[in-house]
């Protein structure tokens, strides 16, 4: 029997990420794709502008909300709704919890990766059968040498040709142009520096240096002025330009063992960029620009998002809203909708043990 091809689909836990995976998965089902994700940890950062009080809104809205209140409350339903023939719903946004379920028989599985350089995680790249690469989108941690190298050493047969062979890869989606903006919050880079778009890039890693990778695809997306940075990252078209790029380069390597389009970088050119700082942000802002909206406009569409019916979304609502009142110092109580508000979701061991990886169940 033929082992099942398989893709590690890193992801950072925030809103635009899910949306990705929810589009993504499927998708990947029907090329014959068993698609693992895995959520490598968040590590401390050195800047001490990650913990400024801007950059902890943006997080409080991009990650924590997500993490803290909308997953686990997702998870503490019985089951995902679906719709009457046992299809997901086109306009829910599932949990990384609720896709395994749904994608069950696909062989859907999710994993938190304390460090995707550690000794184990390695191991895990190594050992599994019928892994041909892995994709990332708004991670936090770099790869270093063993663990892209780990990826570089698989291989598997073209389709429709059992004597050839493709070679192992690890890309990245990128909301930035490159290399004009690599690393950290590219969108605000642009929009600060007053470029009218942004891109949406798929690039190679190839080493441990950040986004200098040869370009797989890139789309240009319009800034919109009136809308909050953060808002730009869950766009729709900003989503689908990265599956769009993720799939076709991957059609292109299970048809050929390589992406057709690959424009590789001037890395003596564009700038590496960390957290902005309070004074950055400011200034941003006295230009017009929109760093966090009012909260509503920012958790409104999340709440929209993940809810499937009426008294779902009115639970939900009120849970992410006793989450921005406590962040701004309201006051709040200690249930939401008569259920409490639950801090993690359940989480098993793999068939495997590896260091630092639990399986998300």
């Amino acid at each position: 029997m033929e082992q099942a091809r398989k893709i590690l689909l890193y992801s950072g836990s925030s809103y635009s990420t899910l949306l990705g995976l929810n589009q993504r998965i499927p998708q990947l089902i029907a090329m014959g794709i068993q698609p693992i994700m895995v959520f490598p940890g968040a590590p401390k950062s050195g800047n001490p502008h990650a913990y400024s009080d801007e950059m902890s809104e943006f997080t409080f809205y991009d990650r924590e909300l997500m993490n803290d209140i909308i997953i686990p409350y997702m998870d503490a339903q019985s089951s995902p709704i679906l719709t009457k023939d046992g299809k997901p719903k086109k306009k829910i946004c599932y949990s990384p919890k609720q896709l395994c379920q749904i994608y069950k028989d696909a062989g859907v599985k999710a994993f938190v990766v304390d460090d995707v350089n550690s000794e184990a995680h390695i191991e895990y790249v190594k050992e599994t059968e019928g892994l041909i690469g892995g994709i990332c989108d708004r991670g936090l941690q770099i790869f270093q040498q063993p663990v892209i190298d780990a990826f570089r050493s698989k291989r598997f047969e073209i389709s429709g040709d059992s004597q050839k062979q493709g070679e192992g890869f690890l890309w990245n989606l990128h909301p930035g142009r490159l290399p004009d903006h690599r690393g950290l919050l590219p969108v605000f880079r642009a929009a600060a520096e007053g470029v009218p778009t942004f891109d949406v890039t798929l690039h190679e890693i190839v080493d441990p240096t950040i986004d200098t990778g040869a370009v797989l695809g890139a789309t240009p997306i319009t800034f919109d002025p009136d809308k909050s940075l953060l808002a730009h990252y869950s766009d729709p078209t900003h989503i689908n330009a990265g599956t769009g790029h993720v799939m076709k380069a991957l059609g292109d390597v299970l048809e050929s063992g390589k992406p057709r389009s690959r424009m590789v970088q001037d890395r003596r050119k564009g700038s590496l960029y960390s957290y902005p700082s309070p004074e950055e942000v400011r200034d941003f802002k006295m230009d017009g620009g929109v760093w966090i909206d009012q909260p509503k406009k920012e958790w409104d569409p999340l709440a929209n998002a993940f809810a499937n019916n009426s008294e779902h979304r009115s639970g939900l609502r009120a849970a992410i809203e006793e989450a921005v009142n406590r962040r701004y110092g309201r006051p709040a109580s200690n249930t939401v909708g008569g259920i409490s508000a639950p801090q993690s979701s359940t989480r098993t061991q793999p068939p495997k043990q590896y260091d630092g990886m639990r399986m998300i169940t």
